[in-house]
């Protein structure tokens, strides 16, 4: 990082680099003027000579202070396809493109006279250009790193008029969707963001301090830059001195320097004492290296925080400090509802950061865009493994960005490098193949100049596959190749491309992804890219939390919508169901990449929501990291920790006089090797019954291993009634827990149709005859016969429906299922509200009754969800009264195959005995003409 000295020890936690002797800073944060230049004629118009009349306040954004005009969303269009472009995402309440000229005058003191000053602007989008009492002095083009300007030249004792003109435009095309500079979560923030200083040092001053740990050597190397702004040749000395975490100084190292005319490089070996104390995700000690500088009559110091930590990596997994890491991560896509840009306060990362560690995990990829210094600073604390990106997503060759990338790059290094969090280092996001032709060049250039962190080209890219594309240079691959897609169509390799649909036909959990992590052939750490995505609908509460700058037109669709369909009191549950659905799917999908032994783990996309391309709602916490209480961050965290047992086992649905068979296996990454471990296993009944119980035997369990702990059997005749069990796999002494829930059904005889009850596949006569006669009739209409209804589906849509709008199986599709559990139809059916793993065979055979065309007030048993940007009122299972008759009409298979399908008989099973009884008695009525416009041909 760059030296920034520190004169206030609150500031500590904002900095690696501090300064505590020759250095003062000024705050110019508070009120400027601002002038907007939207056609760029400032410059040349020299409006650095003028005054301005118009107000505002930095940090800040031109939104922020009232700037700008309605925002074009134009630029939504292609997230959403055809659909309404608001239906893309929160958008400003005001945009402005183009210059943003901002001035201010600054009393500088006497004392200042003949020192070297610095304007600081800690992050600025996109160019700057600064002006002091009329004289230019420079500038700036970094997105991730601060601005820094000498102004010396230009300053004088007293006061002094400073102008810096933000030019927001697009300076390279970086691809529409890298999170730096993307609409889809941010605005175009013209303004200044984070800390505005004027800097005081003497003429020579470090420039720069770097320390790069040895921790198996008990060594730190430290480079320090000198810079000289008297052009002259000085002679001097250089101090570094390692404090150790509690203070206690260790060593220190001097060495007598020559200074040349355009400054220097100095280089020394601290020895960090015999009991170094290491940094990772389960010990975040920091060291300071403490650098002083004497060069005639001119003084400065500077301090670096950083972790003795060493990152390496083996052909499976990245390696910190000689430890097998298992990376367990979420994205971060610059998701900011409030201000439409980064936080850089360290409060705000600390909470985010505090919720993806309690959840288990231990590591963030910042999705083709770097974080703040703060991000860094809460990570460090918190012992998070941080892969930042350079600014770049989805885009091709084109020299002159590829210049700005790799200028970017170093820059980003120069201003983070020193801490430990910093971990991994890509080039960008699913990179286009025309940039391949370049990769190893750019690895060869990139490799050396950084041995702190692991070095990527991209993550994923090639066109999705880019483990086809091996690079001989990388330190890992984020691939697609190696994602847990089991799940979801379209997200394995060739030839396997619709999951469990065309290989394991039933949901399981015997299942890995060793096979296509082993045929990529890379002998580097392949990292599962961007898994889940996995859409929940809207909250409609969040609307309120838009407070700030970010007007969620998206989400008042979404409410209005359905306020005009009779659903709006609904949506809450709507959003509850959907994200316990899709907590069900990511844990399957975390699981398949721990039970994979070649996968050196996983990144979600992502535990938290992505609000713009076409309300990509996939998180269990919402834009403002808000749980969604769809699951505890206790409960994630047994799926998701460092240490983790599996289960195998072959389906999800038993009859209860099979034998349920599994082998145990235990995830080991945490900080020890488990010696005698004793593992247990149980299964217990919704009521908390023992159904069966055992114990493995004692062994010990190595660090950085899956283990199998053993194998067990167990019958399940002694389950008397249909029941939802669980199945728990622990190590005794510990809180190492994870359960599974499982089905068993009785393998009764099929109960007939009480007399009175016709069950019927068709809106014949004799249906209509029964109904006017009085009597009950149970419905089983299929697919082909219907008019209005929808196929049935057991996932939950992929990423966004209204952007995939288009994609058959991604876009056009519904959701969870929400039903009562308690209602009596289901009293022999146990099922939670939502959907879960039994749902499978029903969901995918069945046919959603489209309620639309009826009254508002009729209320489905089982209703499914419908994607947000559609609202169909949906319905699996519905009860009316139909003239003098009842009817219970169900949209799922429960005549084909019963006798190897446990779910649909035993749904059979619980309706017929429903509408056997007193408790069938519908209350909401249909007349004859409204059932038949369900139905083709009108029955």
């Amino acid at each position: 990082m760059k030296a920034v000295p520190l004169f206030v020890l609150n500031f500590i936690m904002m900095f690696c680099l501090i300064n505590v002797d020759a250095v003062e800073r000024m705050d110019i944060s508070g009120a400027w003027k601002i002038r907007l230049d939207p056609d760029a004629v400032g410059e040349a118009g020299q409006w650095f000579n003028e005054p301005f009349t118009d107000s505002a306040r930095l940090p800040g954004s031109t939104a922020e202070n009232g700037y700008g005009n309605p925002p074009s969303i134009d630029f939504l269009r292609k997230a959403v396809r055809d659909l309404d472009p608001r239906y893309g995402g929160p958008v400003p309440n005001l945009d402005f493109q183009g210059c943003a000229w901002y001035r201010r005058e600054v009393t500088v003191p006497d004392e200042w006279k003949d020192k070297r000053i610095v304007l600081f602007l800690e992050r600025a989008r996109w160019v700057s250009k600064v002006w002091v009492n009329g004289t230019y002095c420079g500038g700036d083009d970094s997105l991730s790193t601060p601005h820094e300007i000498d102004i010396s030249d230009a300053v004088n004792p007293g006061a002094n008029r400073i102008v810096v003109c933000m030019d927001n435009r697009v300076l390279y095309d970086l691809g529409g969707i890298n999170s730096g500079t993307s609409l889809h979560t941010q605005g175009m923030w013209n303004g200044i963001i984070g800390r505005m200083e004027l800097i005081k040092t003497d003429p020579v001053y470090f420039d720069d301090l770097q320390v790069y740990p040895d921790p198996e050597n008990g060594m730190a190397v430290v480079k320090a830059a000198v810079g000289n702004a008297t052009q002259k040749v000085l002679k001097g000395k250089v101090s570094f001195r390692a404090v150790s975490p509690d203070g206690k100084v260790i060593e220190t190292v001097s060495e007598k320097i020559k200074v040349g005319a355009d400054g220097g490089q100095v280089e020394v070996l601290v020895p960090m004492g015999e009991d170094v104390i290491l940094w990772d995700e389960f010990s975040t000690h920091r060291y300071s290296m403490e650098a002083r500088l004497n060069a005639g009559e001119f003084n400065d110091s500077a301090t670096a925080l950083f972790g003795m930590r060493k990152i390496g990596h083996d052909n499976v997994n990245v390696l910190v400090n000689g430890k097998k890491v298992f990376l367990r991560g979420t994205l971060e896509c610059a998701n900011f509802p409030l201000t439409a840009y980064p936080s850089m306060e360290l409060d705000y990362w600390l909470r985010l950061m505090g919720e993806v560690k309690a959840n288990g995990l231990n590591h963030i990829r910042f999705h083709s865009w770097t974080p703040p210094e703060a991000a860094f600073e809460a990570a460090d604390q918190l012992g998070l493994y941080l892969l930042t990106e350079a600014t770049r997503a989805n885009s091709g060759y084109n020299e002159a960005r590829e210049e700005w990338v790799e200028k970017e790059m170093l820059r980003i290094q120069e201003s983070y490098g020193n801490h430990p969090s910093f971990a991994l280092f890509s080039g960008g996001n699913e990179l286009q193949e025309s940039l391949y032709a370049t990769a190893e060049a750019f690895l060869e250039k990139m490799k050396p100049t950084d041995n702190r962190h692991l070095f990527a080209f991209g993550s994923g890219g090639g066109g999705m596959e880019m483990l086809e594309i091996p690079l001989q240079n990388e330190d890992f691959v984020v691939g697609a190749g190696g994602r847990g897609g089991n799940l979801t169509p379209g997200r394995l390799s060739k030839g396997n491309a619709d999951g469990y649909y065309k290989t394991l036909k039933t949901p399981m959990t015997d299942f890995d992804r060793n096979d296509g992590l082993i045929k990529s052939n890379r002998d580097v750490p392949v990292i599962a890219h961007e898994i889940g995505q996995w859409c929940v609908f809207p909250s409609m509460s969040e609307i309120e939390k838009y407070t700030g700058v970010m007007q969620p037109d998206n989400l008042k669709l979404v409410r209005d919508d359905l306020e005009k369909k009779g659903m709006l009191e609904q949506s809450d549950d709507f959003t509850r169901v959907t994200a316990k659905h899709a907590a069900v799917l990511y844990k399957e999908e975390i699981e398949v990449m721990m039970r994979s032994r070649r996968s050196a783990g996983f990144q979600l996309l992502q535990l938290n929501d992505y609000s713009g391309q076409g309300t990509a709602h996939v998180g269990l916490y919402d834009a403002f990291w808000d749980s969604k209480e769809a699951m505890s961050s206790e409960e994630f965290r047994r799926f998701a920790c460092d240490t983790v047992p599996l289960l195998r086992f072959s389906k999800f649905d038993w009859f209860s006089d099979e034998v349920f068979h599994a082998k145990a296996q235990l995830l080991n990454f945490g900080n020890r090797h488990l010696v005698d471990a004793v593992g247990f296993w149980k299964i217990t009944t919704s009521s908390g019954s023992v159904v069966a119980e055992g114990r493995f035997e004692p062994q010990t369990i190595r660090q950085g291993v899956l283990a199998d702990l053993g194998e067990f059997s167990s019958n399940l005749n002694n389950v008397e009634k249909a029941e939802k069990l669980t199945v728990q796999v622990g190590i005794e002494g510990t809180d190492y827990l994870n359960q599974w829930n499982i089905w068993a059904y009785p393998r009764t005889q099929q109960l007939p149709a009480p007399d009175d009850v016709l069950v019927s596949t068709e809106l014949d006569e004799a249906v209509l005859t029964a109904l006017s006669q009085g009597r009950k009739v149970l419905l089983l209409p299929t697919y082909s016969d219907l008019d209005k209804a929808l196929r049935g589906r057991f996932l939950a849509p992929f990423w966004s429906p209204v952007h995939w709008w288009t994609r058959e199986g991604r876009g056009n599709v519904s959701m969870s299922i929400l039903c009562d559990p308690e209602h009596p139809a289901l009293s022999q059916f146990p099922t939670d509200e939502h959907t879960n793993w039994q749902w499978c065979d029903l969901l995918d055979t069945s046919s959603s009754f489209i309620l639309d065309d009826l009254p508002n007030d009729i209320r489905p048993i089982i209703q499914v969800v419908d994607n947000f940007s559609r609202n169909h009122k949906l319905a699996n299972l519905l009860e009316v009264k139909v003239g003098e008759g009842k009817l219970l009409i169900c949209g799922m298979d429960l005549q084909s195959d019963l006798e190897k399908r446990p779910v649909a008989r035993q749904m059979r099973i619980s309706l017929l005995e429903y509408m056997s009884g007193s408790d069938f008695s519908p209350e909401k009525e249909l007349t004859v003409s409204q059932l038949q416009s369900l139905f083709k041909n009108e029955g």
